[in-house]
């Protein structure tokens, strides 16, 4: 890649260090760790056969054969498959790494998230797997390839693939959280990738104020987006705490588009190239694959987002504009998802299914899953059934109202949350405003929430015999659960959402809806 580099012949064999700009050396110590590795060297006398044997090579050049990957370079043929073929720790001279409390820094964050748990508030756990077994797993699989790493650059054959699989909404961002602690400890990024910028935003808040909150400071990972939500910084601001993330062994959180992927490819590729001018460490991540069942759209992977998560993965080779060669892969690749089928499909046909750990979020009692639902009855709605001249009602849906308010008050039912979203008319006759004010009426036990497009809002509580509009409705949720409510621009949301009614049973007269 150098051309003034000088090679063995024009040198006489003899090498002056002290004439060798930082890039010369970095381009010798690259070819000789490779060939040393290759070779299998064991003694300094071999290590100087081999300073003499390739003559005519200039230095910096990839050593010929087949098991060679050296960083900035890539060969056709990968390296032949090898299960962990070293546990050692190198630093970039090839020097022994001070030993690795391994024990110690697992231990530290399982207590780390034990005091979560202690101090979580919530009803559910925060964690609800088998952590213990989740967090060995990945310092285990950490440790010896970033022992590897430290030889050549990890290529795509080397990554692991971990599935964390459960059932939808029962704590899966758990896994995140639990990946970017140990990351922190063990030196090396979580990139996560996720599907929407609104689900971006959201799972970098919960990280931050759920799972990172009240964690202390010099074992807070640092969780930051990948865009610069809301411009709260200036471009430059953003661009160093981005490298600050990946210094500190942080996580970033990006969005399911090409231009995002890349973006967190450049981020990783820069600090690289830190590393590379004298900060002598080797700069591992892993990759989340938030909702992985949605990220392979096409057969061939033909849309830009397959293509440049391929990229980031070490699985595609870069555009000729960035190199044309394959990115240095992640240590492991960790697929989550309720959805599992597409995934394990996905991982049978590469043929990599032995190699593939898997964990699930078991959910509690409480949870009310697709096993807990079923029509009421056996009864189903025929198709246009309910319409305008009905006003979308009819002896089912009646039914339905009577199930979760009984006419008898001692067979009262506790906990009912009953979503009608039928009615499409707003600003006319029989709309879903009269809709709310007919069921408020009919069935008094029910405390009503009537929402449609472009953020209206109105509310009668159970018991009352008025409305509350909308400035009024988030005045008494601020007031009476500390929610905070910023209205939106004008304008914005109009038809974002269908217009409905949401009835919720007052479970106690003196603790509200």
């Amino acid at each position: 890649r150098n051309p003034s580099v000088p090679t063995m012949a024009q040198t006489g064999g003899m090498i002056d260090f002290a004439s060798m700009s930082n890039e010369q050396l970095l381009a010798l110590q690259a070819q000789m760790s490779t060939e040393i590795a290759r070779r299998g060297v064991s003694t300094n006398q071999d290590v100087q056969a081999v300073a003499d044997a390739p003559a005519s090579l200039p230095i910096g050049q990839p050593v010929p054969g087949p098991s060679n990957q050296v960083s900035g370079s890539e060969s056709d043929t990968e390296p032949e498959y090898d299960e962990y073929a070293t546990e050692s720790e190198t630093d970039d001279d090839g020097n022994a790494a001070p030993a690795v409390d391994r024990e110690g820094r697992i231990q530290r964050v399982l207590e780390i998230i034990r005091k979560s748990e202690e101090r979580n508030q919530r009803e559910a756990k925060l964690y609800n797997f088998d952590v213990e077994r989740f967090v060995k797993r990945v310092e285990e699989i950490s440790h010896r390839l970033q022992g590897k790493s430290a030889a050549r650059d990890l290529v795509f054959r080397d990554m692991r693939e971990l599935i964390a699989g459960g059932c939808t909404q029962t704590g899966k961002t758990a896994y995140k959280a639990a990946l970017a602690l140990l990351g922190k400890q063990c030196k090396f990024t979580t990139i996560i990738v996720t599907t929407v910028v609104e689900n971006r935003n959201k799972l970098a808040h919960d990280i931050n104020e759920t799972y990172f909150a009240d964690i202390p400071e010099e074992d807070r990972p640092l969780c930051v987006t990948i865009a610069n939500t809301n411009n709260e910084r200036t471009p430059a601001e953003h661009r160093k705490i981005l490298d600050e993330c990946i210094w500190q062994s942080g996580a970033i959180v990006v969005n399911l588009t090409g231009a995002s992927i890349k973006k967190a490819r450049e981020v990783l590729a820069r600090a690289r190239g830190y590393a590379n001018r004298g900060r002598n460490q080797h700069l591992n991540f892993v990759v989340v694959k938030d909702e992985s069942d949605i990220m392979d759209r096409t057969p061939e992977g033909e849309l830009k987002l397959e293509q440049e998560l391929d990229r980031l993965l070490g699985k595609r080779k870069l555009e000729a504009a960035d190199g044309g060669r394959k990115f240095h892969s992640p240590m492991m690749a960790l697929h989550v998802s309720a959805t599992l089928l597409p995934v394990f499909k996905r991982i049978y046909d590469r043929g990599a299914q032995a190699s593939t750990d898997t964990f699930a979020v078991l959910p509690d009692r409480s949870y009310s899953g697709l096993a807990d639902m079923e029509p009421l009855g056996g009864t189903f709605l025929a198709e246009k059934e309910l319409n305008v001249k009905n006003n979308y009602w009819s002896r089912k849906v009646e039914r339905l109202y009577h199930d979760a308010h009984p006419p008898d008050a001692r067979q009262q039912r506790r906990g009912i949350l009953l979503l009608d979203a039928v009615n499409p008319r707003v600003h006319v006759d029989n709309s879903v405003k009269d809709r709310g004010k007919k069921i408020a009426q009919n069935f008094p036990r029910f405390s009503v929430i009537v929402v449609w497009g472009g953020g209206g809002i109105r509310v009668k509580l159970a018991g009352e015999n008025r409305w509350m509009e909308k400035e009024e409705v988030f005045e008494w949720v601020d007031s009476s659960a500390g929610v905070d409510y910023v209205p939106p621009p004008a304008g914005e949301g109009q038809n974002e959402y269908d217009s409905g009614v949401e009835v919720i049973e007052e479970e106690e007269a003196a603790a509200g809806p």
